[in-house]
């Protein structure tokens, strides 16, 4: 079987759908030596310095095709000239895109990974440019590809809700987390990022883009009202890249009530992070809507305890392995946030059970599944 997989995601900074593709492949590399894979990764910008900087599998079976093409221009022949994705590639049995951006095919089955789609869901959570482009890629998937890959009981049951999707072709394969999450022993490392940061010792780490969904706002208000009614011990650490519609998330941290007691990390690289939440007392990700919510999963594999939110995917990814709250309800994350940093023997059972429930969550499972999922398609 010869597999073309969309790798440009994969090219640094790797973030959510990178991270996806770059620890899928990884993992296929490992597991297949039989089929015949083509990277292909068609970008503009800082084209040679991303390329410098990829991370690709040495296995024989896999090759690499790169062009410095502008993802507007792929984007053009993709949906307004409905040009085959073989003119660009070849001929392949299964072509994979890990974001929702296809082309057409003449002969390969088309397999789209569909994270979320918050966008036809929160509407006011991005800009009026982000959702006609996203709800245009997401029409061209419906029409063009055979499978979807849904990372979440979540995902697929909104695809079918909103575009009433063949259910039959939606395969549910949620994300692994990586190895690298684990407790660290390693004082001096963990240190040394602690001053690299500046962080302090005692504090409650939430991470994700800078963005409406993420929820910062509400969770920026719940840890002030824990702290005037419980502790001041603590700080709030959000560790994450800008995204869209954050203004108010720093206005609300430049306030005198919040300026002492909440910092930002900015963009944190992927090698760091397990540090970082080992240095954490607990991590928040009260995220509004997610299609997996993976920080929870790594913040668990870390052995911390963790306060999500009681809907959606991170309910299902965290079950009964954190604290789940209302995440439109401050009061309830407030009291939520205390409960998990004064309660010495809820925290000793989150941190057992959150790990022992993150080891269920492995990229090999993924791409064992994947590649059941390619079978499948070719068969069919």
């Amino acid at each position: 079987m010869r597999v073309g997989i969309d790798y440009k995601s994969a090219l640094p900074i790797r973030v959510g759908i990178g991270r996806y593709t770059r620890n899928l492949v990884k993992s296929l590399a490992e597991l297949d030596r039989e089929n015949k894979y083509l990277l292909f990764c068609f970008l503009f910008k800082d084209y040679a310095k991303k390329l410098a900087m990829a991370s690709f599998p040495a296995a024989s079976n896999f090759k690499v095709m790169s062009a410095p093409i502008p993802v507007k221009v792929t984007r053009f022949w993709a949906n307004r000239l409905n040009i085959p994705i073989e003119w660009l590639i070849g001929s392949f049995d299964v072509v994979h895109f890990p974001e929702p951006y296809p082309f057409r095919s003449k002969s390969a089955r088309t397999i789209v990974t569909v994270h979320d789609i918050g966008f036809a869901l929160w509407p006011e959570m991005f800009t009026k440019e982000m959702r006609a482009l996203l709800e245009k890629q997401m029409r061209c998937v419906v029409e063009k590809v055979d499978s979807i890959i849904a990372v979440s009981r979540t995902t697929r049951s909104d695809l079918l809700e909103v575009y009433g999707f063949d259910k039959e072709r939606i395969h549910i394969i949620e994300h692994g987390v990586e190895e690298s999450f684990r407790p660290i022993t390693d004082s001096g490392s963990l240190e040394a990022l602690r001053r690299r940061y500046k962080l302090p010792e005692k504090f409650v780490l939430c991470v994700g883009t800078l963005e409406p969904r993420k929820n910062h706002v509400r969770l920026i208000q719940a840890f002030q009202l824990m702290c005037e009614r419980h502790t001041d011990k603590y700080r709030l650490v959000v560790c994450g890249k800008k995204g869209w519609m954050y203004d108010e998330i720093f206005a609300l941290a430049e306030t005198s009530r919040s300026k002492e007691t909440v910092m930002f990390t900015g963009y944190v690289p992927d090698e760091e992070m397990p540090y970082l939440y080992n240095l954490a007392s607990v991590v928040a990700y009260p995220s509004l809507y997610e299609g997996f919510g993976l920080p929870v999963v790594e913040a668990m594999a870390c052995g911390k305890p963790v306060l999500t939110s009681n809907r959606g995917a991170m309910a299902d990814v965290a079950g009964d392995s954190a604290l789940l709250v209302n995440p439109e309800d401050v009061n309830d994350m407030a009291e939520g946030l205390y409960r998990l940093i004064s309660d010495d023997e809820l925290r000793e059972r989150l941190k057992l059970a959150g790990r022992k429930r993150a080891s269920t969550f492995t990229w090999e499972k993924a791409a064992r599944a994947t590649l059941d999922v390619y079978d499948r398609v070719v068969r069919n």
